[in-house]
């Protein structure tokens, strides 16, 4: 038999909960619910912590691996849900401490919490990690405006990610976990905000070898990273060649040339995006 501190169903004033029936898992559907609320559709985290309590209270289940993880994240959101730590020790008393979903979940709630020191001790402690893992810390990282650590770590894992190929033999990346194009959005303001234009190139080959660097935001992480480290014409020449462009690429463009005082260049873009969006 379990406690939890969190929130009530009404108007999510936080309280004690009474006691939890062990069970094996909550529905799919309930899973689901938690999810599409959680992502949702329009931020609706309110509303899927009252489901995730109603669950507990009012259904007697407890809940599972993926409700856990899919909970945590509204947690952070939910201003009037000030006991956040708590679903970290729920989560330690449901058996999941280990768990890697529930790992990955704690250390991004961790970062937006401005905590980053709990997140390393978690990324720390992990016995599997993931590619989702090591996204989660280099992003809390960045977040809090470690932008060396970020990179340091970022270099651990292709280090990693590399020995692990060769030890099991194994050619799909994708299944190993190295950097993919989340990794690289992520890293590349770092490189812009350091001035550290090599490394840089050195992730904008990586991206092209890997078949990355046609993704949006990759493409629009490299001409900010290429604008903001002084090279415009590299900046134009990735923008010029990504085959699908959003409007905050161009923005992104618009913007460099206006911050290097070439109004020109800015208002002829600009006129170029005006006339994509006419014939779009």
């Amino acid at each position: 038999m379990l406690k939890l501190v969190g929130c009530s169903p009404n108007g999510l004033k936080c309280k004690k909960l009474g006691r939890i029936k062990i069970w094996a898992g909550p529905t799919l559907q309930t899973n689901r619910a938690l999810e599409c609320y959680d992502f949702g559709l329009n931020g609706f985290v309110e509303k899927a912590l009252i489901l995730f309590i109603e669950m507990i209270e009012v259904a007697g289940l407890l809940p599972n691996i993926t409700t856990m993880a899919s909970i945590m994240p509204a947690c952070v959101q939910c201003e009037a849900f000030s006991s956040k730590e708590s679903i970290h020790g729920y989560a330690v008393k449901l058996g999941f401490k280990e768990n890697r979903y529930v790992q990955n979940a704690l250390m991004d709630m961790y970062s937006r919490m401005g905590k980053i020191d709990i997140s390393e001790n978690i990324f720390n402690s992990m016995k599997d990690k993931d590619r989702v893992s090591w996204n989660t810390m280099i992003t809390g990282y960045v977040l809090f405006g470690r932008h060396s650590d970020a990179l340091v770590l970022l270099h651990e894992m292709q280090r990693v990610e590399k020995k692990k190929t060769r030890r099991e033999n194994d050619d799909d990346e994708d299944e190993n976990g190295g950097p993919n194009f989340i990794t690289l959005m992520t890293v590349l303001p770092g490189y812009a905000a350091l001035a550290a234009l090599t490394k840089g190139k050195e992730i904008h080959a990586h991206a092209i070898r890997n078949s990355l660097a046609s993704d949006v935001t990759v493409g629009r992480a490299l001409v900010d990273m290429y604008s903001k480290s002084g090279c415009l014409n590299l900046s134009r020449k990735v923008f010029d060649e990504m085959p699908n462009r959003n409007v905050i690429t161009w923005n992104v463009l618009i913007m460099a040339y206006g911050m290097h005082r070439k109004g020109e260049e800015a208002l002829e873009l600009l006129l170029s995006l005006q006339h994509v969006v006419i014939l779009g």
